[in-house]
């Protein structure tokens, strides 16, 4: 292993791996690009509806989610409430906030936006697929995980994973971390857990799952988690300073 990697591993021994599976965004992608132009969607859509300053708007939203991070999924609920027009059901502004918040919702899961893989992913990927299955697990809304790959140019089958997993497409209980998800991943590749590496960036959800169904675990310090540390049984068994560092080691 070269030292100049900086690679921390944690007492499991990489495996003689026959599939690679992925986590989606800061791990193949910045996620920053998706949340900016989905952000401005909704100030643009917001400003028309309600004449709300775009400016403002996107203040109290990077506000609320540099709080909460991704990781929370009433971000624009909370947003509504802040400003005054979104009210508890049994409230008399109820419906029209209610419906407010379906818009917002619906246009940032259905938003473009020009994302790019961080640059040394398509090479990375084209040189693991020679040798191994590869494969990509992602949680999220299933209609914006999906336009995102059809911006990636990765929606279709075998061009370049062999299989994916889109998790919101099973019951909420299943998602990520649930091993259930991890197990179904694996088995699409046609692969047993032993034989497989996961490689993701998130802490809280992506690497206990997978360590419990017995994939190996690889975590990039990209993104928003980047510095958080957590519990060793929630942690991946070997971390890497960023993807480009993963064809060094498979």
């Amino acid at each position: 292993m070269n030292k100049t990697n900086q690679l921390r591993m944690k007492g499991r021994a990489l495996p003689e791996a026959k599939g690679v599976l992925f986590d989606l965004g800061n791990t193949l992608y910045d996620k920053m690009q998706y949340l900016d132009a989905s952000f401005k969607n909704v100030a643009n859509y917001l400003h028309k509806k309600r004449y709300l300053d775009k400016k403002l708007t996107l203040e109290l939203l990077y506000r609320i989610w540099k709080i909460k991070t991704s990781h929370y999924e009433f971000l624009f609920k909370d947003f509504l409430e802040i400003i005054g027009v979104y009210s508890p059901p049994s409230a008399s502004q109820a419906a029209g906030g209610a419906k407010l918040l379906d818009d917002v919702l619906r246009i940032y899961h259905s938003g473009t936006a020009r994302i790019k893989p961080y640059k040394n992913v398509p090479l990375l990927l084209a040189y693991l697929k020679k040798y191994y299955k590869i494969g990509l697990l992602t949680d999220g809304h299933p209609q914006m995980q999906r336009l995102k790959l059809k911006t990636l140019g990765w929606e279709k089958a075998g061009k370049p994973f062999d299989a994916i997993v889109y998790t919101a497409d099973y019951e909420k209980p299943y998602l990520k971390p649930n091993p259930f998800v991890y197990q179904l991943a694996v088995e699409k590749l046609g692969l047993k857990p032993g034989e497989t590496v996961y490689v993701g960036d998130n802490p809280y959800d992506d690497f206990a799952g997978a360590r419990e169904t017995g994939i190996f675990t690889i975590r990039v310090l990209q993104g928003e988690f980047k510095s958080v540390r957590l519990d060793k049984k929630l942690e991946a068994d070997m971390t890497l300073n960023n993807i480009g560092e993963l064809k060094n080691i498979l």
